[in-house]
């Protein structure tokens, strides 16, 4: 616990703190106070963004408003409720702080079994660091994964040029065929399935369609069709991915043999 203890000669301020104090003393006050900068900033008769300003330096806090804001800390302190730094247990805006994330993200990991926290009292809940470095070390394999992920995806441009456009992308994920993987900032799509639909694709553009076959049987296509639809042919052609049932030359002399019986 760090002394915040009067000064006899000077009631107003505490013992061993500086009347211009530095923003990373306002921080850390506040912090080891288990205070978020809006709870600080109310006791302090201050907005939050004015706090803010405290804390990055931006802004100069005024000796009266410092010494009001020890008051309160020192209330805290006489009820026991004031956390040492270097505590175990630390309040949710340092968890954030060293997580990066949100309060809400915070109680999601505690939901979720990976932080412990304790009650200090009504207002307070306390956070376990040693489970938070836990965390930090998931997070940072997570995001080793993300990188490696990226490095061997397509971005959605880059992946739209493979496959022939933005369209054809997007039809392909409704169709359950190409889906994203989280990476960073944007969203990538696996390599190796993007190369296998660019290659199903460019082998599709090498088949005939029913006009084309038609034509190589002499036939119009609502001819090749009803052939199609009878009982004179076991061929089936090839339903594609955007340019509806195709033949290959196979199937055209398969066609040409089933025409002749």
């Amino acid at each position: 616990m760090f002394d915040i203890s009067y000064d006899a000669e000077d009631p107003g301020m505490p013992e061993g703190y500086p009347m211009s104090p530095s923003p990373d003393l306002i921080r850390q006050t506040r912090l080891r106070a288990g205070l978020s900068v809006a709870q600080a900033a109310k006791k302090a008769g201050k907005a939050p963004r004015t706090w803010i300003n405290y804390e990055n330096g931006s802004l100069n806090i005024s000796d009266a408003t410092w010494q009001g804001f020890l008051v309160e800390v020192e209330d805290l302190a006489q009820s026991g409720e004031l956390i040492a730094p270097d505590s175990e247990w630390i309040p949710v805006s340092e968890a954030g702080a060293m997580l990066g994330r949100s309060r809400m993200y915070v109680a999601r990991l505690v939901e979720q079994g990976k932080l412990r926290s304790v009650k200090k009292h009504a207002r307070l809940t306390l956070y376990s660091k040693s489970d938070i470095r836990s965390v930090q070390k998931e997070l940072a394999e997570e995001d080793a994964k993300v990188v490696e992920a990226t490095m061997e995806g397509y971005r959605r441009n880059e992946a739209a040029e493979q496959l022939g456009g933005l369209s054809r992308l997007t039809k392909l994920e409704q169709s359950g065929l190409l889906s994203k993987v989280p990476a960073l900032k944007e969203v990538v799509y696996p390599q190796d399935v993007v190369d296998a639909l660019a290659e199903r694709i460019k082998y599709e553009k090498s088949l005939l369609s029913t006009t084309d076959a038609a034509a190589k049987l002499g036939i119009t296509r609502q001819g090749l069709e009803l052939m199609m639809a009878s009982d004179r042919t076991d061929v089936v052609p090839i339903k594609t991915l955007f340019s509806g049932k195709r033949f290959t030359t196979d199937m055209v002399k398969q066609l040409k043999k089933d025409r002749s019986k």
